[in-house]
C-alpha cells in the first residue's frame, strides 16, 4: 500500500471515528422526542371501537372566570389548562334546541375531535313516540343538522341518565319521574332512531347513558333501547369525600357484566365515563380521587372503558351549584395543585399514547421554533510539516457533511390566553388571572464544546492537509 493510500486510510478512519463521537453526543437530544410510554393502541372509528383501540377523552367545562361565559371559550379554555387537545367535546342540548349549534359544528368538525350531543327531543317521552306531528318534526329537524355535518360522525344520547326520570315500569319499590314508563322511554329511543334512518343520516353513534346510581339499578335492564339501536354504553362516575374512583366505577361496570345476555348484549359494545369529578371533597380528597383514576387508567383495571368525559363545571352550570370543576376547591379557591393532579390522568400516555395533536382555534398552541446550528465557510490558513506539495488537492465540506441535520418535533406551548368579557361576573369563586400551563422546556439543541465554533470541521481540515503534505 502507497504512502498516499496509508494517508488516506488514516484520514478515513479518524473522520468516521469524529463523527461517530458526534452522533453519540446528539442522542440525548433524539431521545427526547421519543415516546418510551410502552403502551399500544389503534386509532378507531368511533362506531367500530374494541379493547385494542386507545381511550378518548372528552370533558365539558363551564364557570371558570378566566374565560368568556360561554361554552366555546370555556371548553378552549379547559383544553388549555390541560394542555392538549380533547378528544371529544360533550354538550348539553334541552328540550326545544332540536339543531347543532355554531359551537357544536366548530367542534364536531375539527380535526381530530368528536362532539357529544346530550338532547332532549321532549320531556314527557310518550310525546316522542312517534304519533305528535310537532315533536316529530322537531325530530325530522335535529337529523338534517347532523346529516349536514357528515361524513364527520358524532356521538348522541337521547335524554341521559333517563333512571330517575322514570315514572313506572321497572322492577322499583317506588319511582320519583314524571317523565315516563320504561317502554315509553324506549319507544321514544325507536322513534328518533327510525326517523333519523328516513333521513339517510348514517353519521350518529348512539349512546345509552346511565346514572349508575344504585337505588335505580331496578329500571337499568328496562330502559336498555335494544343491542340493534344501541353503539356505545356510557355511565357516570362521581365521587365524594373518602369514596374511592373503583368502588363508583365498579358498582355499574359489575351490573353490566353480569346481566349482559342475549336481551341485553352490554358486553358486546364498547363503555365509557360519561361524566365524572369529585365534589364535596377536600383538596387532599380530590387528588386521591383523581390519582385513583390515573391509576386505574393505566393499569387496566376496568378494560372496557375507551372514553372518559370530565364534568368541569358546577352543578347546572350555575355559579352557586355544587363544585365539580376540576381546578377549584369547594370554597372557591383556584388551586393549581388540584389542574397538576388531573393533567396527569389528562396527559397519561395510556390516555393518548399516539397523540400529538394540540387545540385548533383560540387559544392558539404556536411550536417553539427549533434552530439548527449554522456552520459558516471556513478557509483555515496552516504550516505544513516539511516541504508543501505544489498541487494540494481542493477539499470542500459542507456542514451537513460533518455534523447530520437533526429534526426535533416541537414542543406545544399554549400562547393565548381566553380574555374574559369586562362584564362578567363570578360572585362565589375567586378570580384568579389567566392560567398559564407550565410546559415543560424545549430539549436542548446545544452540541458539546468540541462541536461548537467549528471545532470539529477546523480539525478535520487541518488534519487532512497536514496529512498530504507528507508525500
Amino acid at each position: 500500500m502507497g504512502q498516499i493510500q496509508k494517508n488516506l486510510l488514516i484520514v478515513g478512519s479518524v473522520s468516521l471515528s469524529i463523527i461517530g463521537l458526534g452522533l453519540l453526543s446528539l442522542i440525548p437530544i433524539i431521545t427526547q422526542t421519543t415516546n418510551l410510554s410502552g403502551f399500544a393502541a389503534t386509532e378507531c372509528p368511533i362506531d367500530a371501537y374494541t379493547t385494542d383501540c386507545r381511550v378518548l377523552l372528552g370533558a365539558t367545562a363551564r364557570n371558570y372566570p378566566q374565560a368568556a361565559d360561554e361554552t366555546k371559550a370555556q371548553i378552549l379554555y379547559h383544553e388549555q389548562r390541560i394542555g392538549r387537545q380533547l378528544d371529544i367535546v360533550h354538550t348539553y342540548h334541552p328540550v326545544g334546541t332540536n339543531k347543532l349549534s355554531d359551537m357544536d359544528v366548530f367542534f364536531a368538525t375539527r380535526a381530530n375531535t368528536y362532539l357529544f350531543a346530550n338532547w332532549k327531543p321532549t320531556a314527557k317521552w310518550a310525546d316522542a313516540g312517534g304519533s305528535n306531528t310537532t315533536i316529530n318534526a322537531g325530530i325530522d329537524q335535529m337529523a338534517d343538522s347532523i346529516k349536514s355535518i357528515a361524513p364527520k360522525k358524532i356521538f348522541m344520547t337521547i335524554n341521559h341518565e333517563p333512571e330517575n326520570d322514570v315514572s313506572s315500569g321497572g322492577t322499583c319499590s317506588s319511582y320519583k319521574g314524571s317523565s315516563g314508563t320504561t317502554d315509553q322511554y324506549k319507544a321514544m329511543w325507536q322513534n328518533v332512531h327510525n326517523r333519523f334512518d328516513a333521513k339517510g343520516v348514517t353519521n350518529v353513534v348512539w349512546v345509552m347513558d346511565y346514572m349508575n346510581y344504585a337505588p335505580w339499578d331496578c329500571v337499568v335492564n328496562q330502559l336498555y333501547p335494544g343491542d340493534n339501536l344501541v353503539d356505545w354504553i356510557m355511565f357516570n362516575a362521581y365521587g365524594q369525600g373518602t369514596e374511592t374512583w373503583d368502588s363508583k366505577v365498579s358498582h355499574l361496570y359489575n351490573f353490566l357484566s353480569t346481566n349482559s345476555n342475549t336481551e341485553h348484549n352490554y358486553l358486546s359494545k364498547p363503555w365509557g365515563i360519561v361524566e365524572w369529578s369529585s365534589s364535596n371533597s377536600t383538596v387532599a380528597q380530590k387528588i386521591n380521587y383523581f390519582d385513583q383514576a390515573k391509576q386505574a387508567l393505566e393499569t387496566d383495571k376496568f378494560s372496557k372503558l375507551k372514553a372518559y368525559l370530565v364534568f368541569d363545571e358546577n352543578d347546572g352550570g350555575s355559579t352557586t351549584g355544587t363544585n365539580f370543576r376540576i381546578a377549584y376547591d369547594d370554597n372557591g379557591t383556584y388551586q393549581q395543585t388540584l389542574q397538576d393532579h388531573y393533567n396527569a390522568f389528562a396527559n397519561s400516555p395510556k390516555i393518548a399514547p399516539n397523540s400529538n395533536s394540540h387545540p385548533t382555534g383560540e387559544p392558539s398552541f404556536t411550536p417553539s421554533p427549533t434552530t439548527q446550528p449554522t456552520l459558516p465557510p471556513v478557509s483555515p490558513t496552516f504550516t505544513c510539516l516539511g516541504a508543501c506539495p505544489t498541487n494540494i488537492p481542493t477539499v470542500t465540506l459542507a456542514p451537513t457533511d460533518v455534523i447530520p441535520t437533526v429534526t426535533l418535533e416541537p414542543t406545544a406551548t399554549p400562547t393565548t390566553a381566553v380574555t374574559p368579557t369586562p362584564d362578567e361576573a363570578e360572585p362565589t369563586p375567586t378570580p384568579e388571572p389567566p392560567i398559564d400551563v407550565p410546559q415543560e422546556p424545549a430539549p436542548s439543541q446545544e452540541l458539546p464544546d468540541w462541536l461548537n465554533e467549528n471545532g470539529l470541521l477546523r480539525l478535520l481540515i487541518i488534519l487532512i492537509l497536514s496529512l498530504f503534505g507528507q508525500f
